[in-house]
């Protein structure tokens, strides 16, 4: 399959990728709840610290605040990172060819340490921060294509 990542496509999955790495959705959530928690205490029983609200509406323009930097970081990065892909998946492995760099990656099932699906793409992780992204968009067989994502995630 050959595929190209628009700028807007690269910079979703960029996004994507930081705040799945990261602990800063979990650090909302938590002040969120912490905020919502300790506002109900405060109601329940008249007393409490005041300024709660500000930890109940905090990590919302704070996650918009990441998510745009996110967006601005990708939306740069864009030019020189590889947009354009030719991959050919088999029984053995994986095996990407980067179109206008000339560069090729060649990964055995064995090397994917672990692979994310969302509803627009697959990445498959051969270290830590080291993935390959396949939109579904680019898949022509679905079928043959779920069978190497579950040899990806069986090994």
């Amino acid at each position: 399959m050959e595929y190209e990542l628009s700028r807007n496509e690269y910079m979703d999955v960029q996004t994507y990728f930081m705040l799945r790495q990261s602990n800063i959705v979990k650090f909302c959530i938590a002040l969120f709840v912490l905020g919502l928690t300790l506002g109900i205490i405060k109601i329940a029983t008249g007393s409490g610290v005041s300024g709660i609200w500000v930890l109940v509406i905090f990590p919302f323009p704070y996650m918009a605040y990441v998510i745009f930097k996110i967006r601005n970081i990708a939306y740069r990065m864009y030019g020189n990172d590889i947009s354009k892909w030719k991959v050919i998946f088999s029984e053995n492995g994986i095996n990407a060819i980067a179109v206008k760099q000339n560069r090729n990656l060649d990964a055995s099932w064995e090397s994917v340490r672990k692979v994310w699906k969302t509803k627009k793409y697959v990445f498959f992780f051969l270290s830590k921060s080291v993935y390959l992204v396949v939109p579904l968009r680019a898949v022509k067989d679905y079928e043959l294509f779920e069978k190497y994502i579950e040899t990806a995630k069986g090994r």
